[in-house]
């Protein structure tokens, strides 16, 4: 997992891009045995987790980071 981004507006979420594409987004302040994290494609579309609402721009964002260090990566 790379390294998470604290959304600018909303303090409580942070964004972090799983290995194959999808983004994790975790609620901040939540106890650690409530497991309050919602994963999500890079249009920010629900797709599994408790939690079920991202920001679109922020998925799109993050998302839009790893496809270049994909392309960086592979020369």
């Amino acid at each position: 997992m790379a390294q998470a981004i604290r959304h600018p507006l909303a303090q409580n979420r942070l964004y972090s891009i799983e290995d194959d594409g999808r983004v994790r987004v975790w609620a901040d302040g939540v106890s650690p045995e409530t497991e309050h994290w919602g994963l999500f494609d890079n249009c920010g579309r629900w797709l599994g987790g408790k939690l079920r609402h991202a920001d679109p721009q922020m998925c799109r964002f993050i998302f839009a980071r790893w496809i270049l260090n994909q392309a960086t990566a592979k020369g």
